[in-house]
């Protein structure tokens, strides 16, 4: 079938085919390195929050007032991506929580484990709080990952409409040259 097709045809076709190739190949390099960079920036932004809580939590945990860091935590709110919370003593024991969808998080994973990671809908980051160098409690904060979704769709649908503009630009001048 392809045989029987005129040599202009088979020309626009493989010429097209090539720069669609080319496109997307950069488009996926384009994106992967995107969510690359854009995960650090939410593990950076969410380790920074966390830094600042921990800070503002200090007086509340050396004087195990649950009112105060409850009200610390419930600041979270204005944070759209921020599910949840907990605020631990130094032995563990639960000082304050926020929870945006009333759902209880499992924070166990992650217990003695400063740091960060990432599951399949979530982000966690666990912080340890200091002070004057002595451990007075941990900070534990689950982020969703709402705005990576949203960051991959726009990106997604900007890519697309630019294939399909240089498609339109390539098989114009594609035309012309024949």
């Amino acid at each position: 079938m392809f045989r029987n097709l005129s040599i202009r045809f088979k020309l626009t076709f493989l010429i097209m085919s090539l720069s669609i190739t080319a496109l997307c190949v950069a488009s996926s390099a384009f994106i992967i390195y995107d969510i690359h960079s854009f995960k650090s920036h939410m593990v950076e932004e969410l380790d920074t929050l966390a830094k600042i809580i921990g800070d503002d939590s200090s007086a509340a945990l050396v004087f195990n007032d649950q009112q105060s860091a409850q009200e610390i935590l419930a600041a979270l709110k204005d944070k759209p991506h921020i599910t949840s919370a907990i605020l631990l003593g130094v032995y563990g024991t639960e000082i304050a929580e926020y929870d945006r969808d009333n759902k209880k998080s499992d924070f166990s994973a992650m217990y003695n484990t400063p740091g960060w990671r990432f599951s399949k809908d979530r982000l966690t980051v666990s912080k340890d709080i200091f002070l004057k160098n002595k451990r007075i409690g941990s900070l534990y904060i689950v982020s969703d990952l709402g705005a990576i979704n949203a960051r991959l769709k726009n990106s997604l649908f900007s890519i697309f409409v630019i294939i399909l503009a240089v498609s339109f630009c390539v098989y114009f001048v594609v035309s012309l040259l024949e």
